[in-house]
């Protein structure tokens, strides 16, 4: 009695086992592969794309740091040349009140002809 209990058992597990083979390779399982597929494609591009637009974010910080670097630099510049044209405004007007500004013209044009 007991082998024929595993005989019918032995049966049903053959049949349960055809059955999934069967659906294993059937055309809708193999849908179900495409679409499964198709899902953790996507969750991998979206995955990339998220990466891709936190680095565009920190590079767009990291261009907007330098400009603004070099936008100190230059408006320090400015401020530098500013100062020093004021100064020799300045001391400019300083010799011509003293006249030791149009004695160092003459100076220098007096050596420069030569007659």
């Amino acid at each position: 009695m007991k082998l024929a209990n595993r005989h019918t058992a032995y049966k049903k597990l053959k049949e349960q086992m055809q059955k999934i083979l069967a659906l294993r390779d059937s055309p809708e399982t193999e849908t179900i592969r495409t679409i499964r597929t198709i899902r953790v494609d996507a969750a991998a591009k979206a995955a990339k794309l998220q990466a891709e637009m936190e680095f565009l974010e920190k590079e767009r910080e990291l261009r907007r740091s330098q400009i603004g670097k070099e936008l100190a630099i230059a408006s320090a510049e400015e401020s530098a040349i500013k100062r020093v044209l004021e100064q020799e405004r300045i001391s400019g007007d300083k010799d011509l009140t003293s006249g030791e500004g149009v004695k160092q013209e003459l100076k220098s044009d007096v050596g420069v002809q030569t007659i």
